[in-house]
């Protein structure tokens, strides 16, 4: 990814819109950002990075903040940010959540955080891909291929978080290398093995719990379970099959037992069945004779019903004669019925008539009153308009009473309300008036607080770098007097080897000495004299103790060089240090005359003691300009509702005097109606309550008139059709009566020609159908009964010839006797077949529990095996992931290396630590440093501020190397680095832009911001930031 330009609004401290175009560096791979402190240069990151990603470069910022405290109300704080991957243009546009002030009305709104994202088509526009936060956060990572934390890691490197690539521990160093690789997945498969040999562990002790309730199942005693777990399966399980042989033969005994009990019972059973049988025929016989006796009883009976069944077919024949004889005597009475019902018809109709006849003639003499009634009612008609019109304006004049009296008590109010708004506007433009200059005091107060913010950041460096250098300078000394003392020893050493040298030297001289003879020739001078020989005898010096002492000065000599070397590094390290502190406290030498720990920490406190006073004082100023707004607001909200009132106070004002007009107008009409009233006038609701019965009366009249003459004519008609009615059926009666009398002769002489004596006797032998239908059937199945009863009797008799009558009591009593036996005999088969099913199936089923825990068992101890591995329970305690994890650390450490050796004069060497952490915690991924010096490994936390910006930078470059290859198609084009080169010295800060410049071989653009003036002299670009009262301005400077 490589910017192209960055344009941003109401951002930080840019109150104005700010356009930085990338491609005014056109062939520049370096360009620095620079500028006062505050100015906002690292503003210029957050932007970038709020358009990317919605969040700030750096942890210690919120997007919520962004906001300028320059910009104006109707300014809108937006971000543009335009890029080239691969070939492809994007442009990103992004606005916080912020106040905007209301279209309508006054006050505020919210306006929600939104984003755009664009590509560039082939014809050079700007085409839409995404407007919806999240769709535009997902398409940004999945083009640039970087989350939010890897880009943070990769690209830009923001304030406070460069040296923590070093020296975060394991814990914090983890969780960086999750986010990047996004090794998740590999501690996923470690709980997943956690979970798996948790289960199989589950699994197994249930397992076990149903071996031992199946176990417990063979057992009924406690006893004899108590001993039963105490006992293996394998042994458990030979007593099973013991027991089960000897249950199978016992069960087989049985079955032979049964066999014999069975064919005993069923010989029984037979003898039983066949007396039984002959028992039944006896019985049967008994029977035959008692219902056969019986029967013969009843003959007497069945032959009187054989003659009334013949005398009933005899009556049979007269009966269609008397049925018709009936039918004219019915028709006769009918006819005489209706007779007498039409004479009562006739008798209540003329009494009906003549009262009718007398109502007739009273209502017709009824005629002039309703009449008279009808004109009542007119004129009352013509009344009730009169009347309506008076009350509709009496209503009126009423409304219009109280709508004056309304309209007076809202004139009263509003004065009233006009003059407190009136005195309440005056009051709040007094206390605007008052505070007219708090957004001077607001602006000199942030300014104040930004300086103080500076001075307190400044002052807790030098007091740290101070610190440093007190630490350095005991090392210094520590060091020295090591040093001078080892210097010494040396020197020592040195010297007794060459008294031993000078005394080996005398020892020899004295043994030649005594070997000269005057006038020899001395083998050293050659003089033939020898006047003052060496008289005195020294011992001599073995080549042990010189070879000893040469090699303890050998050692010596060695650490000398050692100590030498470590005193010149902490001699130059403090005096780099040195000048660190010095910069640091020339802006306050005025402030602290001399350099000392507690008096800074003093005069921080009393800073920060300071800034909580101007940071409340600016929040009081804050609350005082909302309290401002607030007044303002309801200022104008005020004269706007004043105005209001006054308008519709005067409105109020013209409407009574219309409505007074009115009311006179209205009064006027009204008496003029009254005058027209001879008598008092009455309400609408009395009138026509009088108008309702009087019309109630004449239609009642009416009505009554109507409905009598109706009913005089209906009941008159009636009375002369039912006369006629009369006559008619007189004459039909007198018809009916002769027909009955011929056909009652008729039957009677039928009777007498007849069997029958008289008429009683035809009479007496009559049945219905149903009951000599029932007596000849009743006769039938006597006859059938009386003869199958002989029939069977003879039967019987014939089959119980010579056989004796069996005694069943004592047969049953010896077959129940047989089946008891077989029957216990059975039951103890069955409990005996039950045990051994048990046995079969606890046998089976312990078999298959036990194979099934050895499957188990063999799974776990690969699976738990894994999962102490995966977990971290090994020698090394390092967990998958984290074994995952360290490959890619070493990978970037490798690269990381190659420009950490360029930079330290291949002094130093990053490592992963290899030794185990303390108190059982993970190990793998702590840092270590090779010292090249000393041939020592250390933590990087012992390297100083610059040593520690060149690990911190080379590890950033290194992972960015391996997040690129890793990355699959991620291209890091562009680094941008916010701090650190002020710890460098010249030569560490040539290597370190050297080392920079590198990068220019794969075409990365680096953006850099620092103070430092060797920079400003080695890059030529620079993105110049400048600070204003009315907010900030950016432009490159080529």
């Amino acid at each position: 990814m490589k910017p192209i330009l960055l344009e941003l609004k109401a951002f930080g401290p840019y109150r104005d819109k700010q356009v930085i175009d990338f491609t005014q560096l056109q062939d520049e791979s370096i360009f620095l950002i620079t500028g006062p402190t505050g100015a906002g240069k690292t503003t210029i990151f957050d932007a970038i990075c709020y358009s990317l990603y919605g969040k700030a470069s750096g942890s210690d910022r919120d997007q919520d903040t962004f906001r300028s405290h320059f910009s104006k109300d109707i300014d809108a704080t937006e971000v543009s940010f335009q890029f080239n991957l691969k070939n492809k243009a994007y442009k990103i546009d992004r606005n916080p959540r912020q106040l905007k002030l209301k279209a309508r009305g006054e006050g505020y709104t919210e306006d929600p955080a939104a984003a755009q994202l664009y590509y560039q088509n082939d014809e050079g526009k700007w085409q839409l891909l995404s407007s919806k936060i999240k769709d535009v956060n997902d398409d940004i990572q999945e083009i640039i291929g970087l989350d939010y934390e890897q880009f943070k890691k990769m690209i830009m490197i923001p304030q406070g978080e460069f040296r923590k690539l070093i020296s975060e521990n394991s814990r914090d160093r983890e969780e960086v290398l999750q986010k990047i690789f996004h090794t998740y997945f590999y501690a996923e498969i470690s709980n997943q093995l956690k979970e798996e040999a948790k289960e199989l562990k589950m699994a197994m002790e249930q397992l076990d719990v149903k071996i031992n309730q199946e176990i417990g199942r063979f057992y009924h005693d406690k006893e004899q379970e108590t001993t039963s777990k105490e006992t293996s399966m394998k042994s458990f399980l030979e007593d099973l099959a013991y027991k089960k042989r000897e249950m199978i033969d016992e069960k087989a005994l049985g079955e032979k037992q049964q066999t014999e009990k069975q064919i005993q019972l069923k010989t029984y059973q037979n003898h039983y069945f066949e007396a039984k049988n002959l028992e039944e025929k006896y019985q049967k016989k008994i029977q035959l004779e008692t219902e056969k006796d019986k029967l013969l009883l009843d003959e007497e009976e069945m032959n009187n019903k054989k003659e009334t069944i013949s005398k009933a077919i005899e009556a049979d024949k007269i009966l269609p004669y008397e049925e018709k004889m009936k039918e004219r005597e019915i028709e006769w009475q009918a006819q005489k019925k209706r007779v007498e019902e039409n004479e009562k018809k006739r008798q209540h109709l003329e009494l009906d008539f003549k009262s009718i006849s007398q109502e007739f003639e009273r209502e017709k003499a009824n005629e002039k009153k309703r009449d008279e009634l009808k004109e009542y009612i007119n004129q009352l008609t013509k009344q009730l308009e009169k009347i309506k019109d008076y009350q509709k304006l009496n209503e009126e004049v009423e409304a219009t009473t109280l709508r004056l009296k309304k309209l007076k008590n809202e004139r009263l109010e509003e004065e009233e309300t006009i003059k407190q708004t009136d005195s309440r506007i005056k009051i709040l433009r007094s206390e605007t008036d008052k505070v007219a200059n708090i957004y001077e005091d607001k602006q000199q107060a942030e300014k104040e607080l930004d300086q103080l913010k500076e001075k307190i950041s400044s002052l807790t460096e030098l007091d740290k770098e101070l610190k440093e250098l007190q630490h350095l300078r005991k090392n210094y000394q520590h060091t020295k007097a090591q040093y001078q003392e080892m210097k010494q020893q040396c020197e020592g050493t040195e010297k007794e080897l060459e008294e031993l040298e000078i005394q080996n030297r005398t020892h020899h001289a004295s043994n030649l000495a005594e070997k000269l003879m005057e006038g020899s020739a001395c083998p050293v001078c050659g003089s033939t004299h020898h006047p003052d020989k060496a008289s005195h005898k020294v011992h001599a010096v073995s080549d042990d103790e010189v070879s000893t002492l040469q090699d303890r000065l050998k050692v010596e000599k060695e650490k000398l060089k050692s100590y030498e070397s470590e005193y010149i590094e902490i001699k130059s390290n403090g005096q780099a240090q040195k000048q660190q502190v010095e910069r640091l406290w020339k802006p306050f030498k005025e402030l602290i005359e001399e350099l000392n720990s507690p008096f800074i920490l003093e005069v921080i406190r009393e800073s920060d003691r300071e800034k909580k006073e101007l940071e409340q004082h600016l929040s009081d100023v804050n609350n005082k300009l909302v309290q401002l707004n607030q007044s303002k607001q309801e200022i104008l909200k005020l004269e706007e509702s004043l105005h209001a009132l006054k308008v519709s106070s005067e409105k109020n004002i013209a409407e009574e005097r219309k409505i007074s007009e009115d009311s006179y107008r209205l009064q006027a009409k009204k008496d003029a109606i009254l005058s027209n009233f001879h008598d008092k006038i009455t309400t609408e609701k009395a009138h026509i309550e009088k108008l309702n019965n009087a019309q109630h009366q004449y239609d009642e009249m009416v009505a009554k008139w109507e409905q009598t003459e109706k009913n005089y004519h209906t009941i008159k008609e009636k009375l002369q059709t039912q006369l006629a009615i009369c006559q008619e059926s007189e004459n039909f009666l007198t018809i009916e009566k002769k027909k009955y009398e011929t056909q009652k002769h008729q039957y009677l002489s039928i009777v007498q020609a007849s069997i029958f004596t008289d008429e009683q006797g035809y009479l007496d032998a009559k049945l219905s159908d149903n009951e000599r239908s029932n007596l000849e059937e009743e006769y039938q199945i006597y006859q059938e009964k009386i003869k199958s009863t002989l029939k069977e009797l003879e039967q019987i008799k014939v089959e119980l010839t010579n056989k004796e009558r069996p005694d069943l009591v004592k047969l049953a009593e010896e077959l129940e006797k047989a089946e008891k036996a077989e029957r216990e005999l059975a039951k103890q088969l069955e409990g005996l077949r039950i045990k051994l099913e048990e046995i079969r199936y606890i046998e089976s089923a312990l078999e298959k529990l036990a194979n099934d825990r050895i499957q188990l068992e063999e799974q776990y101890f690969d699976v738990g095996e894994l999962a102490n591995l995966a977990k971290g329970d090994n020698i090394q305690r390092l967990s998958f992931e984290r074994y995952v994890l360290s490959t890619f650390l070493d990978e970037i450490l490798l690269q990381a290396n190659i420009r950490l050796d360029k930079m330290t004069d291949n002094r130093y060497q990053l490592i992963r630590s290899t030794s185990l952490a303390k108190r059982g915690a993970q190990s793998g991924l702590d840092l270590e440093v090779l010292d090249q010096y000393t041939g020592q490994q250390r933590s990087v936390k012992t390297l100083s501020g610059g040593e520690g910006f060149k690990a911190a930078l080379s590890l950033a470059l290194g992972m960015s190397d391996i997040i690129q290859a890793y990355a699959g198609g991620v291209q890091l084009d562009t680094l941008f680095i916010d701090e650190g080169f002020g710890t460098l010295d010249e030569v560490s800060l040539e290597q370190a832009i050297e080392c920079l410049k590198d990068l220019q071989a794969d075409q990365r653009l680096i953006g850099i911001i620092s103070h430092v003036p060797q920079l400003k002299e080695e890059i030529r670009a620079k993105l110049q930031i400048s600070a204003s009262p009315n907010g900030s301005s950016a432009y490159f400077q080529l």
